[in-house]
């Protein structure tokens, strides 16, 4: 069995630290056995919903987020892992190839700068009255009540970066970087990234796309997925918070 023979060795540059065994051909599988397998998931969780008699939101939010998590994690081991037996490091749950403190300022410039992106695309697309191209202001529908809330933070500001995180940059993005290189891949997974969030709008095509580069490449520089996987669960969960605590705020969540 091969194993990942850069896991556990510090001072390996990032771009290194991104070598697997798998190329473009199983990243096209992986991308198709996701769109089939979600489709199916989500098909399912809503015939469920229907026939309860009341189509609830935050339930459908938050068992799809679980469900498609879980076809991810079937997918980048099916995929990746199996074939070769690596270790799941190669995916980039590793330890980081540079400073800590470098890394913490890395997330939180990506962090900042995705905000940032969202609000300029939002304030362009107001100001030209493009309205249908708006990503959505709030996320009130998709959110449980009460103490319940904890389980949609659970879901989609710890479970769904974590996931989405392993599989378009850990599996796709590095993937893609033997045959296409680090800057067609930053951009080709950007745009699988981007694709993946269509049905929450159009509006939320170009944040995510230009996230999607923020992110892909806070991987590529620090070998590790932890700084892409907080820089998610913060843009993911300032945008929960915005919505429970300050409806006024627009912030995109991925």
């Amino acid at each position: 069995a091969v194993r990942d023979p850069l896991a556990g060795i510090p001072g390996e540059s990032g771009s290194a630290r991104l070598t697997v065994p798998w190329r473009a051909g199983q990243v096209a599988w992986g991308l198709l056995f996701l769109v089939v397998g979600a489709s199916v998931l989500l098909l399912i969780v809503a015939i469920m919903l229907l026939l309860t008699g009341e189509l609830n939101l935050a339930l459908a939010a938050w068992a799809s987020s679980v469900l498609v998590g879980l076809v991810i994690l079937f997918i980048v081991w099916y995929l990746g892992l199996r074939p070769t037996g690596a270790s799941i490091a190669i995916l980039g749950l590793r330890t980081i190839s540079i400073p800590a403190s470098r890394a913490i300022l890395w997330t939180v410039v990506v962090l900042v700068l995705s905000f940032g992106a969202t609000f300029l695309y939002s304030t362009i697309m107001e100001w030209i009255g493009v309205d249908w191209l708006l990503p959505p202001e709030n996320y009130a529908e998709i959110v449980f009540e009460g103490p319940a809330v904890a389980l949609t933070f659970m879901a989609l500001a710890v479970w769904t970066p974590l996931t989405e995180e392993l599989f378009f940059r850990g599996f796709v993005f590095a993937g893609l970087v033997p045959q296409r290189g680090v800057a067609r891949a930053l951009v080709f997974s950007a745009m699988i990234f981007s694709a993946f969030h269509l049905l929450a709008g159009p509006g939320v095509l170009v944040p995510v796309f230009f996230t999607g580069l923020l992110l892909a490449w806070l991987y590529h520089r620090t070998g590790s997925l932890w700084p892409s996987i907080a820089a998610h669960a913060g843009q993911n969960g300032a945008a929960l918070l915005a919505t429970i605590y300050g409806p006024s705020l627009s912030l995109s969540s991925v």
